[in-house]
């Protein structure tokens, strides 16, 4: 299994329209079982602040597996790019001063 960032563009007004309490209890089954027809398994996703862009994270078996999936979902393909993970946590042990220090400032620099 491989994984894969998803980079998608909504294009409507409202940009991407996120479950709520109003959505069938099963919608959220039916996007599992059309990714389930592929091999193609959700891990998460980064929505930007006006809901037009997103950056999601799958494990599948290839890119056509994707957007096969991403087709039945109706939802739009920009990019795949496989990836894979670089983190200080995998290469320093937890409770490390420094892996601590180090992902601290990343993320007071991100918000700034």
């Amino acid at each position: 299994m491989n994984r894969y960032l998803v980079e998608r563009t909504f294009h409507s007004e409202v940009g991407l329209r996120l479950p709520g309490p109003d959505d069938p209890p099963d919608r959220q089954h039916a996007f599992a079982e059309n990714n389930a027809r592929d091999g193609v398994i959700w891990l998460y996703s980064y929505i930007s602040p006006d809901h037009r862009k997103s950056f999601c994270i799958y494990d599948a078996p290839n890119p056509e597996a994707i957007r096969r999936a991403s087709m039945r979902n109706d939802l739009p393909v920009d990019r795949i790019t496989g990836v894979s993970v670089l983190s200080t946590r995998r290469q320093l042990p937890l409770g490390n001063d420094f892996a601590d220090r180090f992902l601290a400032e990343q993320v007071h620099s991100d918000k700034t």
